[in-house]
């Protein structure tokens, strides 16, 4: 640690004490059963895998001959009456329910009245194929559930039985006393001798938000128009399957023994956990520049983002292909437009 100039702050000696890289706490966020029926259940303990992006949060604060100061908002509770405006103390105040033009006023008695009383739990209700949970309907961030001790063998097998037989599981599940119950979805993953089980949020009914799709009639593809877009996808992939153009690449360049640079371009462009947030890792380097008196600048890694330009390079004629295909398609039908007016 080091002392500014402006001796304000106590200052890292580099960035990444700002934005450090994320260590796994092992807190667990639920430590009970899976009660998969009335007479079976397991001992499992779930932790946070992911989780929502955060952003630092800039205050306003003032200027003063001392350097800065943080601003108090204080909360003023004011009421129009008949006699003109009187001040209120919180103890007169009651929370309220918005209901369309209308402020439904709610009391502690009415609150505890709502409030589901149910203990922490976590229950099967069904199985269902792996595709019939769409991917868009996934929520949150996502946990890990990971067996305790003595409930492993049985863990494991069911988690293969999922995997094998492409199945997924529907659980509710309340993770703390006084938290909502949830709709969640486990997905299967098994590698070697270990298995898990990862679990996203769904939605209940109410929180989904239908948008009608209107199909149109006049959507239809040529097999060259098809073949095209096929092509641009072939070109762009980074994956190292037979035949893709990141294989042919890698070969290339493993002749010319350039092997280990081939495939640090190849992670860095499909390696998504090794990305940071670019947006949080210029908050906080502007954040660093500024204690230490420094210029602000553009950082570095903003560029990690970036597509990779030899790549567009090598699919210019699949983009040249899909451009021509569908201007040709769009000039056939103006074109035949035409005709039929000139008739």
């Amino acid at each position: 640690m080091e002392e500014s100039d402006a001796k304000l702050f106590l200052l890292p000696r580099d960035a990444r004490a700002l934005h450090p890289e994320p260590r796994n706490t092992q807190v667990a966020t639920f430590n009970s059963t899976w009660r998969l029926t009335a007479n079976l259940s397991l001992k499992v303990k779930a932790y946070k895998y992911t989780e929502n992006p955060g952003h630092r949060k800039l205050k306003q604060v003032v200027k003063t001959a001392e350097g800065t100061a943080a601003i108090n908002k204080d909360v003023e509770r004011i009421v129009e009456e008949d006699g003109g405006r009187r001040e209120l103390t919180r103890e007169e105040t009651l929370r309220s329910y918005v209901y369309g033009q209308d402020l439904i006023p709610i009391s502690k008695q009415d609150e505890e009245k709502m409030t589901l009383e149910s203990e922490p739990e976590l229950s099967l209700l069904a199985f269902i194929k792996r595709e019939h949970c769409y991917q868009h309907l996934l929520l949150s961030h996502t946990d890990v559930l990971l067996p305790q001790e003595g409930s492993q063998t049985v863990f494991f097998a069911l988690v293969k039985a999922m995997q094998d037989s492409d199945r997924v599981a529907i659980v509710r599940w309340q993770k703390k006393r006084k938290q909502l119950l949830a709709l969640y979805v486990l997905f299967p993953h098994v590698e070697g001798s270990s298995a898990q089980l990862y679990a996203c949020q769904i939605p209940w009914k109410r929180d989904l938000r239908p948008v009608r799709v209107v199909a149109s009639s006049s959507l239809a593809m040529s097999e060259r128009q098809e073949e095209a877009v096929k092509n641009l996808i072939r070109k762009m992939r980074v994956d190292e399957e037979e035949g893709s153009e990141a294989a042919l690449g890698v070969k290339r360049e493993r002749e010319e023994g350039k092997e280990s640079a081939t495939k640090k371009r190849l992670c860095s462009l499909y390696d998504f956990k090794e990305k940071r947030d670019p947006a949080r890792v210029a908050m906080d380097e502007a954040i660093l520049a500024k204690a230490r008196g420094e210029e602000v600048k553009e950082p570095e890694e903003k560029q990690c983002l970036l597509p990779d330009a030899r790549r567009w390079k090598e699919a210019k004629d699949a983009v040249e292909e899909v451009r021509s295909a569908f201007t040709i398609k769009w000039i056939e039908t103006k074109k035949s437009k035409q005709d039929d007016r000139s008739r």
